[in-house]
């Protein structure tokens, strides 16, 4: 047996207590590892480590634009491009990235459920996506995807009132038509659709948390809020 190294010394106190859902081993340097979260914290849910098999680790986060507190429940790494391309399971779907967790992108094609498991098949790239009551469905890793080190026009939305009671707004620099998704914490889609209004009315929804997403033609925005 190998040498035992204890990583929890070393562990960022903002996840310190947090529930370890996956962890992942760079397929060609064993030193790096990835690792996502799967508990309801607004603190990032995705991880490389790298020096991993050292006493001193060196934590990143590349949770990137994901909604903020989105649990994450297994990930995938390309066999080749593994620096780079990335899939992770969700309670909201799943989300893909080739800029190494700077930017994640919503795969539309995989139904908005919890996914708890993805398996890869290194012999034709072929992600295999386990849900939540909606069955087993694939994804196909590109052998060679197109690798991006450019941060796309990615931003925070940050609504409010947070806590909210009866509704939600839309902030004033918030000028551009969009679709907004609004999702629970179980991933299930309470709104969907235009942006019609700066107010989001959310009196009927249960207590909870909430994620947030709007896609416009030229940027992403994402956020969350509690309800009370």
């Amino acid at each position: 047996p190998g040498d035992e190294i204890n990583l929890r010394v070393n562990v960022p106190a903002v996840i310190a207590n947090s529930f370890i859902s996956d962890i992942e081993v760079h397929p060609n340097d064993n030193s790096i590892i990835f690792i996502t979260l799967s508990d309801y914290s607004n603190e990032p849910r995705i991880w490389r480590v790298d020096d991993a098999d050292t006493d001193q680790p060196i934590w990143t986060n590349i949770s990137g634009n994901l909604p903020a507190g989105l649990p994450c429940n297994s990930l995938v790494v390309h066999p080749d491009y593994a620096e780079e391309a990335m899939i992770v399971a969700t309670d909201f779907g799943v989300y893909s990235t080739t800029n190494g967790g700077m930017h994640w992108v919503k795969e539309k094609q995989i139904p908005n459920s919890v996914v708890y498991q993805l398996r890869l098949r290194k012999s034709d790239y072929k992600v295999f996506v386990g849900t939540h009551g909606r069955g087993i469905w694939t994804l196909n890793f590109l052998k060679n995807p197109p690798i991006s080190t450019q941060l796309p026009n990615v931003l925070k939305l940050a609504l409010y009132p947070n806590p909210a009671t009866d509704a939600l707004v839309i902030p004033e620099t918030f000028i551009e038509n969009g679709q907004i998704t609004i999702f629970d914490v179980n991933g299930k889609v309470m709104f969907n659709g235009e942006i019609n209004c700066r107010e989001l009315w959310v009196s009927n929804y249960p207590t909870g948390f909430y994620g947030v997403q709007i896609e416009s033609e030229s940027r992403i925005y994402s956020g969350s809020f509690i309800k009370n």
